[in-house]
């Protein structure tokens, strides 16, 4: 295993008050204020990739923790929607939607020096912590040499955000203690814990907190902030902190304050004062020094409901930095690292082997489930696509009357009492792919990642069907039952399903979880439905993908699951998987909000084809919404890779003119065509194409077709704000496992 370091953590923003207080803070590198938040955010982020080798800097992923910042946007445009529909108008093009957090990203590469992977989390209070253990894991497991993971925090006082970036490296020689690199003053190395705040080398000074809160000053014996969900660490000089029940406390600066999770109101502290209680719980004081006590000897308070404490172990013990759900010993400093007692499982477990999972391993789809406008199940869509069928009719979940269009693809669930149409819509899709996965629950150690809702809107929480796109203040996965650090949520418009298919990849790769569901949902609503309409994206009859008189998109209904787990874990428990996802690239970048870049596109397609070790595919699921410039730029796209490796009429369609474009879940869709166009060796056509677009390498088919012998299937995901994805299924499964007694 590899010990990743954290470097210096770069901080910078649009918050002028919040940097002031952090220029004293010796252990960060505070930037100036930025007139905008993107030229901020470009600045802090090269800073941060400058610390990196050159040869890392280009390529290395960027996790970004924007959870504030998507839950202010949003709440912005909701009440923009709430406002024009009250006056029974449409939106105007100035009350479009506010960039999302991903349009960062895509500033950062269109700047330059910088085009690697990049990844937004939402997640309700635990997105920095998993952004944290998604580089630690990924790196410890050799996956990756590097990645930089950031925060965007509001200031509770002001619309500015302060900007936090680390990179994360691999040790480049043997170190005392996880994560250790030296103090600023050249003096003995401390540890960099795994939620990604630095520890102080020595009593009174300063450290970050990249975990959701204010960075602010610790006082002697002061404390260090509890992950979401996470253990307590060593805390110096016998100091304390409190850890909230799934939440991430933060030390409050003097007279400062600390935006409240999950996008509520922030509150001042002042001197010694009282804090915010997360979660419902009584505030109390904070003793002089900004830290609640613990018994002298160091021990530990018991943390099973909101309000209690954490186990805060005395310096030098050990700490847990669980993978999910399984927790590992982490050595003081100095220490050797070493084995539990009780063997490679933790203590109380039998001393057997467990494999490793390496880069070389594979990553298997287990289970698919689908609704649609044709009705619950992959069977019932795939049949309607083979016979060219359309799931059209008029638009009934809302007064759609001021908009351009209304034909859709509406689904006929009818969601329960007090129950939005999504949870009924993912209930269905989620029973099916658990059905065909072969499991009847969800197991331990599972990852659940999340695509088409935002976290809670307190502040419009009163809005028309505002529970179709965000979650409840309590969410609790759905009922997944998956805890809510392991419920990942990510923003990348209409390529949320592929980035999610990545991330998880990657988790399951390096151990972080041994069983990944990818979940996304479209519930017709006027929010999303309004931002198309306001960019003139809609058709005002029905979309007609790669045909030369398309018009723009018909916006669908429905929900997807995808169940994955490497090769191992399936064989392990004797499970035949649909399908291996071979390869997969997902990038943010390009120029504009609605804006298909060709050359990006091919890109994505390029490196995922890499991954795969292939050149050529049997065929091609494209995204295809309708568009005018999307269609035409991913046929260009596809032209280019078909140029580069002499293709010859590689087969390629859409079935968003079938069930319409889901947005958020429009990759579920892709892929249970893919995976059904492997296992019966048929391709499927493109309902509602009459005259299929030209291009030079690859062919638009109309109408299904046999394709005996059929391996390998690339599927297209694309999104607004420079999202770009693509990915190889493939039939089989293949993995390399090296044993090894340090899990």
């Amino acid at each position: 295993m590899t010990t990743p370091q954290a470097a210096t953590v770069i901080v910078g923003g649009t918050a002028p008050r919040m940097l002031d207080g952090l220029r004293s803070r010796r252990d960060l590198s505070v930037r100036a204020a930025g007139e905008t938040l993107g030229a901020a955010f470009v600045d802090v982020l090269s800073t941060a990739l400058g610390h990196l080798p050159a040869a890392l800097r280009t390529a290395v992923p960027v996790v970004l923790a924007a959870t504030d910042y998507c839950v202010t946007a949003t709440t912005r445009y909701v009440s923009r929607c709430v406002e024009a529909e009250a006056g029974g108008r449409r939106l105007r093009p100035s009350e479009a939607m506010t960039p999302e957090p991903a349009q960062l990203l895509q500033e950062l590469a269109a700047a330059g020096g910088w085009d690697g992977p990049g990844y937004v989390l939402i997640s309700p209070r635990a997105a920095t912590l998993q952004a944290v253990r998604w580089a630690w894991g990924t790196i410890g497991a050799g996956l990756h040499e590097a990645m930089v993971v950031c925060e965007l925090v509001r200031d509770p006082h002001g619309d500015g955000y302060r900007i936090a970036a680390a990179p994360v490296t691999a040790a480049a020689r043997p170190v005392t203690a996880v994560g250790a690199r030296p103090a600023p003053d050249g003096g003995g190395a401390r540890p960099a814990p795994a939620d990604g705040a630095a520890r102080p080398a020595s009593d009174g000074e300063a450290r970050p907190v990249l975990a959701g809160g204010e960075a602010g000053p610790v006082p002697d014996g002061g404390a260090r902030p509890a992950p979401a969900g996470g253990e307590a660490g060593p805390v110096p000089a016998g100091g304390a902190r409190p850890a909230p029940a799934g939440g991430e406390a933060g030390p409050v600066p003097d007279g400062g304050a600390r935006p409240a999770p999950a996008g509520g109101e922030a509150g001042p502290a002042s001197d010694g004062g009282a804090r915010p209680a997360p979660a419902g719980g009584e505030a109390g004081p904070v003793p002089d020094g900004g830290a609640r006590p613990v018994p002298d000897s160091g021990g530990a308070r018991r943390a099973s409901a909101v309000g209690e404490a954490r186990p805060v172990p005395a310096v030098g013990e050990a700490r847990p930095v669980p993978a999910v759900g399984e927790a590992r010993p982490v050595p003081a400093v100095g220490e050797a690292r070493p084995a539990p007692a009780d063997g490679p499982d933790g203590p109380g477990r039998t001393a057997t082997r467990r494999p490793r999972r390496s880069a070389g391993s594979s990553v298997v789809l287990s289970g698919t489930g689908l609704v649609t406008a044709f009705g619950d199940g992959g069977t019932v869509f795939w049949e309607s696509l083979l016979a060219g069928g359309r799931g059209l009719g008029e638009l009934t979940r809302f007064d759609a009357s001021r908009f351009r269009g209304t034909t859709v693809c509406q689904t006929d669930v009818e969601a329960g009492t007090g129950q939005p149409t999504r949870r009924a819509l993912v209930d269905r899709a989620r029973s099916e792919a658990l059905r065909e996965a072969g499991l009847t629950e969800l197991p331990d150690r599972a990852l659940l990642v999340y695509a088409g809702v935002v976290p809670h809107l307190p502040r419009v929480d009163d809005a028309p069907r505002i529970d179709e796109i965000a979650l409840e203040p309590d969410w609790d996965g759905d009922g997944s039952g998956v805890a809510p650090r392991n419920a990942v949520l990510m923003a990348h418009a209409c390529a949320s399903g592929a980035f999610g298919l990545a991330m998880a990849r990657e988790w399951l790769l390096c151990g972080l979880a041994d069983t990944a569901v990818v979940t996304g949902v479209s519930a017709l609503n006027a929010y999303d439905y309004a931002c198309l309409d306001t960019l003139r994206a809609t058709s005002t009859t029905a979309a007609r993908p790669f045909d030369e008189d398309r018009s723009g998109v018909t916006v669908g209904e429905g929900a997807g699951v995808i169940v994955l787990e490497t090769a191992e874990h399936a064989a392990a428990r004797g499970h035949v998987p649909l399908a291996t996802l071979s390869g997969i690239s997902c990038r943010v970048a390009g120029q504009g909000i609605s804006r298909l870049n060709a050359h990006i596109g091919a890109a994505c397609m390029r490196e995922a084809l890499a991954m795969a070790g292939l050149t050529t595919v049997d065929y091609v699921h494209g995204h295809a919404p309708g568009t005018r410039q999307g269609d035409e730029a991913e046929l260009l796209a596809l032209d280019r890779i078909g140029a580069e490796h002499g293709w010859r009429d590689v087969p390629v369609s859409s079935y968003k003119g079938a069930a319409g474009h889901l947005l958020h879940a429009s990759v579920f869709p892709g892929v249970v065509a893919a995976v059904r166009a492997l296992r019966h060796e048929v391709l499927p056509g493109t309902p509602g194409l009459r005259e299929p677009m030209d291009a030079r390498h690859v062919r638009v088919l109309r109408d299904p077709e046999p394709c005996a012998g059929i391996r390998s299937v690339m599927v297209d995901n694309f999104g607004f704000g420079g999202n770009n994805a693509a990915f190889l299924l493939t039939r089989g499964a293949a993995g390399r496992m090296e044993w090894s007694r340090d899990g």
